[in-house]
């Protein structure tokens, strides 16, 4: 056996041991998934979140849970027990401005005020000790703890190397040990809690989770599958991605030869190729025809309407009479495209007959423009 059958040996019984893994579920993202701002802005909306779930004086319901929960992490950190009293109510406050910047949330109970510095990404680069200022002149006879909750692992090395002189009155919260500690004591408040308000938080923990830096898609089995066939699997993808290009240099060609002889069938038409696997025509802004060859050879063809959100009127006024041409079961949409998808013609159909068929619907497409179009 030659080297390079002994590797595409191996390539399949790799490729065996991954069908044996069961199919993901659909993925169904939160709203915070659907609705996310890029950076600091998506902190700014969770800071907001957990400035309502911390506030007992809010409509959800659930107490002190998020106080709780969260004062159970800081004593586990710091290694002690903090007589707080019986903490039954907590306003919170989001963005609190001091000399130098603006804490997070602060929270503010009958005996404790907690400052605390939201850090989903970034770096940690605020002005510690400022804020540390501006909570012990405000305190009062409370107590003040200092929190630092963040998704990131390094956060504990960065605020070790933090010129604050204060540093060591912070303690780092991880994500994932707020979300577990949520999740571990939610129970006792469901019965009573606003239903309205646990669907929110509910959706609130699994954004959490999905961007808490942890592999929770995976099972153990396929994290050990992909740690132990890590470089066969690089082999893997960078010969398969050569062979995507040869293939697509190969039917880059033949798109060249359709379009010259639709060129032949008629001149006025203007077919053009788009990143080398796409040969389409454009009838009208925003509608068209889009076609090319799939990994097997086989040709597809659709009838195309670009950002359908732009061409609203488009949408409307030609879908109807497609469907009610080419029937209602090939097409889908998303904001992308309108696609009505036809079946493929058989990888050994030749150039001459796929030219004569995508003249054959270019022709009828105009017919349909200029009749909407009376």
């Amino acid at each position: 056996m030659t080297e390079e059958q002994e590797q595409i040996e191996e390539f399949k019984k790799i490729l065996e041991k991954f069908k044996t893994f069961p199919p993901k579920p659909v993925y169904e993202p939160s709203c915070l998934e659907i609705c996310e701002y890029p950076g600091r802005r998506t902190e700014e909306i969770c800071s907001r979140l957990l400035s309502f779930f911390f506030n007992t004086r809010n409509p959800h319901g659930m107490g002190t849970l998020f106080l709780n929960s969260l004062l159970e992490l800081y004593c586990e950190k710091a290694n002690e027990k903090i007589d707080i009293g019986a903490a039954l109510s907590c306003c919170a406050e989001c963005e609190v401005h001091t000399k130098e910047g603006r804490i997070d949330l602060l929270l503010v109970s009958e005996n404790l005020v907690v400052c605390i510095e939201n850090k989903l990404w970034a770096p940690l680069d605020n002005p510690l000790d400022d804020y540390y200022k501006y909570v012990e002149g405000e305190k009062g006879e409370r107590r003040a703890l200092y929190i630092i909750i963040s998704m990131r692992e390094d956060v504990e090395d960065e605020l070790l190397k933090h010129s604050s002189v204060h540093k060591d009155k912070y303690k780092v919260v991880f994500y994932r040990e707020f979300v577990a500690k949520l999740k571990q004591n939610l129970g006792e408040y469901v019965a009573s809690c606003n239903a309205k308000y646990l669907a929110i938080l509910t959706d609130f923990i699994q954004f959490l989770d999905r961007k808490g830096g942890r592999m929770s898609n995976f099972t153990p089995e396929e994290i050990a599958f992909f740690i132990d066939n890590n470089a066969s699997l690089e082999t893997l993808i960078n010969r398969r991605n050569e062979f995507v290009k040869e293939i697509e240099k190969i039917q880059h060609s033949r798109l060249e030869e359709i379009k010259e002889l639709l060129k032949k069938k008629e001149p006025n038409d203007e077919w053009w190729i788009y990143a080398n696997t796409d040969l389409g025509i454009t009838i009208k802004e925003g509608i068209g025809l889009e076609s090319g060859f799939d990994i097997k050879g086989r040709y597809n063809i659709q009838i195309t309407i670009w950002q359908p959100y732009k061409w609203p009127e488009i949408l409307e006024n030609y879908r109807g009479e497609l469907i009610k041409l080419h029937g209602r079961s090939s097409y889908n949409c998303d904001n992308t495209k309108w696609e009505l998808k036809f079946d493929p013609l058989g990888e050994n159909t030749s150039p001459e007959e796929i030219a004569e068929k995508l003249y054959s619907m270019c022709r009828q497409l105009n017919e349909i423009v200029k009749s909407v179009n009376k």
